[in-house]
């Protein structure tokens, strides 16, 4: 696997708003690793949305430490005064767990809360691995998207969250097991961003699916293609970073496909509000990180 060689100049205009750090169960590097690698890169921001996993069946079960994370965001505010640095999370959804998820968010002050799907039915849908697991099992592929989309579905619904992440992430099982079933894909995220549309959730356009094997972003052109229709604009841009060399990866290129879509700016949540950051070449100037 490469490193990502795309990101140095001219991405002042960029926040990279899905990001892990050392406060994840997976991440590896700290806080201040990340800032190092922003300014080499002439990055404008990051966001920090570490795991919160609440499931007792998932990992990191609960390793999240609010106030350990928040004091490393702040002491890196201090440090680099350039960048943009948001605290945020990235919660592992499920219906049968909101009544934790909002005990949890209680009383917590974050930029972003970001509502995901890893798990479901018991298959780690973000995990290449898991596929041998699934064919073993038997599990219907047919079965397994109805439950995705219920869940993605569900976690709009629930008001929760500001954005979500990695919509299909499922596709990382591989793209032959989804070849015959591309009306079903398409019918079930359609339902998905029509609530989105309606409830102002955002979606993220998450740049590791490159890393994944899956030769687009997630989600990529056909349901961004989608969303666009729908009348949607909200997107936050992120690399899903878990170490300081895969920040803001393929953020270039993934610039320019969403130019070619008609998107002229992404966006970043400050204090669980959405701002926009124009994309470069789009008619609003080069784009520029606001003020941290």
């Amino acid at each position: 696997m490469r490193e990502n060689a795309t990101g140095a100049p001219g991405l002042g205009w960029a926040v990279d708003h899905h990001v892990h750090s050392v406060h994840s169960w997976d991440g590896s590097d700290p806080v201040d690793a990340y800032c190092r690698r922003a300014l080499e890169l002439g990055l404008g921001g990051i966001v920090f949305t570490d795991h919160v996993e609440l499931d007792p069946d998932g990992k990191g079960y609960r390793m999240y430490r609010y106030d350990a994370a928040r004091a490393a965001v702040e002491a890196a505010r201090q440090e680099y005064p350039g960048l943009h640095l948001g605290l945020g999370v990235e919660v592992t959804y499920l219906r049968s767990l909101e009544g934790e998820i909002r005990e949890f968010l209680r009383g917590k002050e974050f930029d972003v809360v970001m509502g995901s799907l890893h798990q479901v039915g018991g298959v780690d849908c973000s995990d290449p691995r898991a596929r041998a697991a699934l064919e073993e099992s038997g599990v219907d592929s047919r079965n397994l998207l109805d439950a995705y989309s219920d869940e993605l579905r569900a976690a709009v619904e629930s008001g929760l969250f500001d954005v979500l992440g990695h919509i299909d992430v499922f596709l990382r099982l591989g793209a032959d097991m989804w070849r015959q079933m591309e009306a079903e894909v398409e019918g079930r995220m359609g339902e998905v961003l029509d609530l989105a549309v309606r409830a102002g959730v955002a979606i993220e356009v998450n740049t590791s699916g490159f890393r994944h094997g899956v030769g687009h972003p997630h989600p990529g052109v056909p349901t961004l293609t989608a969303y666009r229709h729908r009348g949607g604009s909200l997107v936050t841009l992120g690399s899903d970073a878990h170490r300081a060399a895969q920040l803001a990866w393929e953020f270039p290129a993934v610039a320019g496909m969403l130019r070619e879509l008609g998107f002229g700016q992404v966006y970043f949540f400050r204090a669980r509000r959405p701002a926009p950051l124009p994309l470069p070449g789009t008619g609003g100037g080069p784009g520029a990180c606001p003020p941290p």
